[in-house]
């Protein structure tokens, strides 16, 4: 009788590890489609820093692959870079800068999900784009020197951005890194805005 209760505590044991290999399988299994969240630091860069300071932002993306390691992304994100204050000879300037912007990226991944299924570890990938970028802006400029001074509400530009990051494994969704350099069209007699987003996210 304690054979048999050895046995059968042994076969629910064996059961109990292979439904759970199961489960687990079937959540290592790739799908055609993803959503995430994700934010991070937003750094400008060239002529772009000299009106705006270092700021966070924030976004959500879906996914879709289209075949092999070739998949497509949507994103639609805010940045906010606070105030900054520069000083003139006969002004002070605020600036402060908001960013709306949505992109659609193609995304090349450079290794196989079968190795992560397998058995986790991470896949690199490269990434390119471009969108539409809506800024707001909140500038104020007290003193001699503001006279005749524009100051504008908002403006759209347009923009391509690159980059790359990793995915990483986790049971469930995928944790991701990504740093991309985003250069926006010239407008109104400005210099391009340019700046480097990076981010943690989760992609589910």
């Amino acid at each position: 009788m304690k054979r048999n209760l050895v046995s059968s505590v042994a076969g629910a044991v064996a059961a109990s590890f292979i439904a759970v290999g199961a489960m687990t399988a079937q959540s290592y299994a790739p799908r055609p489609y993803a959503v995430g969240i994700y934010a991070g630091g937003s750094m400008p860069t060239g002529a772009f820093k000299d009106n705006a300071d270092v700021g966070y932002h924030g976004g959500v993306f879906g996914s879709t692959s289209l075949g092999g390691n070739v998949s497509v992304r949507l994103d639609g994100a805010y940045s906010d870079f606070g105030k900054k204050t520069v000083n003139y000879s006969d002004a002070v300037a605020v600036y402060g800068t908001k960013l709306f912007h949505t992109t659609l990226d193609a995304q090349y991944d450079l290794g196989s999900q079968s190795g992560i299924e397998a058995g986790g570890g991470s896949i690199p990938y490269i990434s390119a784009g471009a969108g539409f970028y809506r800024f707001s802006f909140d500038d104020t400029c007290t003193g001699a020197g503001c006279a005749g001074a524009v100051l504008t509400d908002s403006e759209t530009r347009w923009g391509l951005n690159f980059g790359g990051g990793a995915t990483f494994f986790l049971s469930g969704f995928t944790p991701f890194v990504d740093i991309h350099y985003h250069t926006l069209s010239p407008k109104n007699g400005e210099a391009r805005a340019n700046m480097i987003l990076g981010s943690f996210g989760l992609k589910f």
